[in-house]
């Protein structure tokens, strides 16, 4: 279950990461970089900024065109498929953006951090959202509060 979010853990004087092809924006803090691969398509990657140590992501935003998915087969069902993890859910458990998402955990291994998958579908295009080092209470609180403000293109009040 992911972590309440801290209500005074504002983002009023974070920073906007916007990206036009794909007509999305979300805002993160100062301390992160934001390395941005999504030509044509590839992933976002938010690390924390240490100077020249770039360390692991707390948020990566990846995307794939429709030959990743078929339209003809249940995305959930298809998710599901996808997922190496056992548990995965039968039916949408998340929502990012106002659109309807299944988040998949991965435990904690000896090569790799626990993380959350979150996979969506948009426009014909499958989103993919990996929350890194997720038992982390600190990461936990930033990422959800970076999901917190992400949006596609239409939610947008100004552009």
């Amino acid at each position: 279950e992911l972590k309440k979010l801290n209500e005074n853990y504002t983002t009023n004087e974070w920073k906007t990461y916007r990206n036009e092809k794909h007509g999305f924006e979300f805002k993160y803090p100062e301390n992160l970089k934001i390395e941005d691969n999504l030509k044509p398509y590839g992933c976002v990657f938010a690390r924390k900024n240490s100077g020249s140590n770039i360390g692991w992501s707390y948020l990566d935003l990846c995307t794939a065109d429709s030959d990743t998915y078929s339209p003809s087969v249940d995305f959930v069902k298809w998710v599901k498929n996808e997922s190496s993890e056992e548990g995965v859910s039968d039916a949408y458990n998340f929502e990012i953006g106002g659109i309807d998402a299944v988040r998949v955990y991965h435990p904690k291994s000896p090569q790799t951090y626990s993380a959350y998958r979150i996979y969506f579908l948009k426009d014909k295009r499958v989103y993919m959202v990996f929350l890194n080092n997720i038992d982390s209470e600190e990461n936990s609180i930033l990422q959800n509060k970076i999901l917190s403000t992400f949006k596609f293109k239409e939610s947008l009040s100004i552009w």
